[in-house]
């Protein structure tokens, strides 16, 4: 049941997604620098490539919203299917790009231990990811939105 915030949420779900996610990706680019942790570093592109998918959030919400025309006799609703492919495909390549990497790092046998820094600033992103997941999985749900729920 929509409560009277939802389309307020839902307006602003792509525009937090993409901020959140871009302040997220500097945080822990540059903390993951600063300690010496692959694994920050990792976890910030990911949060750099849901940038990529917060942009393609807003672009759908938006044309999804046009009226049927007699171009589109069935309308834009589903865009937000290609969307969502599109985020699962950026999702897909990043990982394949850290795995590789990592796989590199493994063979020539490079191994840094992180600072404790690193753990703190991994603490602080997990909580501010999940406040953001669970806010952007309430607006999916009620708007019944699969771009929203891949991103």
């Amino acid at each position: 049941m929509k409560c009277d915030n939802c389309t307020t949420c839902e307006k602003n779900v792509g525009w937090i997604g993409l901020w959140t996610s871009l302040g997220l990706g500097f945080f822990k680019l540059y903390i993951g620098i600063l300690s010496g942790s692959r694994a920050l570093m990792a976890s910030a592109f990911c949060s750099l490539t849901d940038v990529a998918g917060a942009i393609s959030i807003i672009a759908s919400t938006n044309l999804s919203k046009k009226p049927i025309n007699p171009k589109y006799p069935y309308g834009y609703g589903k865009v937000e299917f290609i969307v969502s492919m599109m985020v699962s495909l950026c999702i897909l390549l990043s990982t394949v790009f850290l795995f590789v990497s990592s796989f590199l790092l493994i063979v020539r046998k490079i191994h840094v231990a992180p600072r404790w820094v690193a753990f703190f600033a991994a603490i602080i992103s997990s909580v501010l990811s999940w406040i953001k997941y669970r806010w952007s999985n309430c607006v999916a749900r009620e708007f019944d939105s699969p771009a929203i729920h891949a991103h």
